[in-house]
């Protein structure tokens, strides 16, 4: 096959919204609002460990928490590569 098409969803966040993604072993989050967003990574006993704010494209994987810190909606673009 010459091409792949790329599996992609819009994300939609209120205010003050947090949403939990399972980003398994790769997902790609593009910010098209431009918002204050933040991933937060936490252990297994739900302390945080890790912090990133999102201005750019950016490739996460694992679960991760997806913070919109802004008092407006914001949409996300995220692209995931299809099984093979």
């Amino acid at each position: 096959m010459w091409y792949k098409e790329l599996n992609n969803n819009q994300i939609k966040l209120k205010a003050k919204e947090e949403l939990d993604i399972d980003a398994g072993t790769g997902t790609i989050l593009i910010p098209i609002t431009d918002a204050r967003l933040f991933l937060h990574w936490y252990n297994e006993k739900g302390k945080m460990i890790c912090s990133h704010q999102l201005k750019f494209s950016t490739l996460i994987t694992n679960k991760v928490k997806l913070i919109n810190s802004e008092n407006n909606d914001v949409v996300l673009l995220q692209i995931e590569a299809p099984n093979t």
